[in-house]
């Protein structure tokens, strides 16, 4: 059933949250196995609350899922929810699980970007790496050569061409070209400039975060795509096996966030 249905990635989930997008992973948690139907499960979806018991049975989901899927790159067991696990526990939405997610989904462009950035860490491990001391190099801007839009996404990427790709998708929703070169071959060198400058802290989703060792000189840059504790999440695509879902701080080289989006 939940094939057919939106079951949309929100927002990481750990313990201390709580509210409807808590509420609708108990009700997949509980359709996955209904023998750990909780005594902790909220009777009211609006204040539902993520605790310890409910870290519990979400590692123990993790645990199974990895131990089903060998195939598959590994789920850690870490007790929170994030783009690995929704997609993984997805599958046991039911209708209201769904609208419990897709009532307060993300609107707009930003929206977009998160989607294009959570489509790729759906194939982390499986996407190849292309930037500098690969040999693929000439194929790092396949996604926006070929139009690839999610569902689909490129095969071949590096952190600056996926980032960019990821704003192209949404381009027709105010996302603007980070290199102002007419979404043409770009790096970080030519996308640092031309983004409006946001704290880290408070920076929307969609912006960008570069890491180097000065703005003249970036090395690195991550997508934010949710928060976790305060803290920004980005998907960062810096090495063969990635991409990755990191605290924005998981680097000590940061440099500065950029928004490249017309709200």
């Amino acid at each position: 059933m939940a094939d057919t249905l939106e079951v949309p990635y929100v927002e990481q989930l750990h313990v201390g949250k709580s509210g409807p997008h808590v509420a609708a992973y108990q009700r997949m948690l509980h359709r996955w196995n209904e023998n750990v139907r909780p005594a902790w499960a909220s009777p009211s979806e609006a204040h539902a609350f993520f605790g310890h018991p409910m870290e519990v049975q979400v590692k123990r989901f993790q645990t199974a899922w990895t131990e089903n899927h060998p195939a598959q790159p590994k789920l850690p067991a870490t007790g929170y929810i994030g783009p690995r696990t929704h997609a993984a526990l997805k599958h046991w939405a039911d209708a209201r699980a769904a609208a419990l997610l897709t009532g307060q989904k993300r609107d707009g462009a930003r929206a977009a970007v998160v989607a294009a950035a959570l489509c790729a860490l759906q194939r982390t491990g499986h996407m190849t790496y292309s930037g500098p001391g690969s040999a693929h190099i000439p194929l790092r801007w396949q996604g926006i050569k070929e139009g690839l839009a999610p569902p689909h996404c490129p095969q071949y990427a590096d952190c600056s061409s996926l980032a960019s790709w990821c704003l192209w998708v949404a381009r027709s929703l105010g996302a603007r070209d980070p290199s102002q070169n007419n979404w043409a071959w770009g790096t970080t060198y030519s996308m640092f400039p031309h983004g409006k400058p946001v704290p880290l802290s408070d920076a929307p989703l969609g912006s960008l975060v570069f890491y180097g060792s000065s703005p003249t000189h970036t090395t690195h840059v991550a997508i934010i795509i949710d928060h976790a504790q305060g803290v920004p999440m980005v998907c960062s695509f810096g090495h063969q096996g990635g991409p990755d879902h990191v605290h924005a701080n998981y680097r000590s080289d940061y440099v500065g966030t950029r928004d490249y989006i017309d709200d």
